[in-house]
């Protein structure tokens, strides 16, 4: 049986702040205005999903997102969970969450729409399926099998993204080290794993280092920008190689290869070994073994993917890219891989579908989406992050931060060799340094 969740707008002129509630009333109270209502789940069924709710005050407002865990982080406080739809269900309507942090506090605004909630300061978070009239008993969930939107007409457009393919060379794709054309070729797909994540090893958590200290400052500024950010970096305790931050959902890899998921207080040891790991916007994550093994989590334990990739970035479960050994370009549309132009080392999708990737020449490059172009991008970085096309961070061989301004990049304080950007304006990074010592900027 469904449970009826009903939101309301604040009245203040301007303010689009909303607040949801487990109630069967509208929210017609002082200072707000019932918005809507749904019906959903207060407990998981096939083919649901975990949503929360946080509260924040000053002003009041409520913040959603896809989670495992209650919203207790970050000056929020959790308020309420459900269970609903990724996909269309028989009697369910599309609900959808966009965010907003300027003018005025982080926000959300809820709506009933087909589109996501993109223009006028507003960013799609999130969306789900949920019904407008009450359920009794259990859903029947209908599987979500729709085909690719690109369905292949011939075989190899959708190879598993460890075959290796001839591919042309285009000036501006990022691919331009032709000397590099043949690296060595990745072990083969049914390579005994490195600790599978279907074989967890053995329990051991992640080392807290005693003294930690702060970022080193570098004392000279080689800004391509017009001015130096200063970002306000505090510790965080553990010890990774990586780090992924995708909104609140934060992954991270030691060089044990062990995984850990931030729990908002601490580091949550889980099942498996892994080089790399990404977090997705919905929740998602998927990960990288030594073997170049590729896993999804799905919700407590990982699935085994087709493919073989030495790094992978994921936006949502439907759009996923990855490298392999051979620096080729794979994109997975939630059914299959296609392969995509140009090569690269390491690759990074943002929210809205943004990718960045840097080659084995570092060279740094970009694209709007799956169906984009590739464009140079000046400067040279090992790792870039995206979180939109507004919000995107790097590191350099020095291990220098920067920060990209629209049409340059500015030198941020600091020092990582790994850094991960996961929110609206650069709000929310999060870096590992040459030590392993972990540090996130909140702002």
């Amino acid at each position: 049986m469904t449970t009826r969740y009903a939101v309301g707008e604040h009245n203040a002129p301007n303010s689009h702040r909303v607040i949801v509630a487990q109630t069967n009333e509208n929210v017609n109270w002082s200072g707000w205005s019932h918005r809507l209502h749904f019906f959903a789940y207060d407990h998981q069924y096939p083919g649901t999903v975990r949503f929360v709710v946080g509260e924040a005050h000053n002003p009041d407002r409520h913040m959603m997102e896809r989670n495992d865990i209650d919203f207790n982080r970050d000056g929020w406080s959790h308020r309420l969970h459900f269970y609903a739809f990724l996909h269309p269900q028989p009697g369910t309507v599309r609900f959808v969450v966009g965010e907003a942090a300027s003018p005025g506090p982080h926000r959300m605004m809820l709506s009933q729409r087909d589109s996501d909630h993109n223009g006028d300061g507003w960013r799609h978070r999130l969306h789900f399926y949920a019904y407008l009239q009450p359920q009794f008993g259990s859903p029947s969930h209908q599987p979500h099998h729709q085909p690719p939107h690109h369905a292949p007409h011939h075989h190899h457009h959708h190879h598993d993204p460890h075959h290796h393919h001839h591919h042309d060379h285009h000036h501006h794709h990022p691919h331009h080290d032709h000397h590099h054309h043949h690296p060595h070729h990745p072990p083969p797909h049914h390579a005994p794993p490195h600790h599978a994540p279907h074989n967890p090893p053995p329990f051991g958590g992640a080392s807290f280092p005693s003294g930690l200290s702060q970022p080193g400052f570098p004392s000279t500024s080689t800004n391509f920008g017009s001015y130096t950010p200063s970002l306000n970096w505090s510790s965080v305790q553990g010890n990774l190689t990586k780090v992924s931050v995708a909104g609140y959902n934060i992954w991270g890899v030691n060089r044990s290869e062990e995984i850990f998921r931030w729990n908002g207080f601490s580091w949550d040891k889980l099942p498996g070994a892994a080089v790399h790991v990404s977090a997705g916007y919905d929740g998602s994550a998927w990960c990288v073994n030594r073997s170049d093994e590729v896993f999804r989590w799905n919700g407590a334990s990982w699935d085994k993917m087709p493919g073989a990739l030495t790094g992978v970035s994921v936006s949502t479960a439907n759009n996923v890219w990855g490298v392999n050994r051979n620096q080729e370009i794979w994109h997975w549309d939630g059914h299959s891989w296609s392969k995509v132009d140009g090569r690269a080392v390491q690759i990074s999708v943002g929210e809205d579908g943004t990718v960045w990737c840097v080659n084995a020449a570092q060279e740094v490059f970009s694209r709007a989406n799956r169906h984009g172009n590739w464009s140079l991008v000046p400067g040279k970085l090992t790792c870039v992050s995206v979180h939109n096309a507004n919000t995107i961070v790097g590191n350099n061989a020095a291990g220098e931060v920067w920060i990209w301004g629209g049409n340059q990049w500015n030198k941020g304080s600091g020092s990582t060799t790994y850094i991960s950007t996961g929110a609206f304006g650069n709000t929310h990074i999060w870096g590992v340094n040459s030590a392993g010592e972990i540090w996130k900027h909140h702002g």
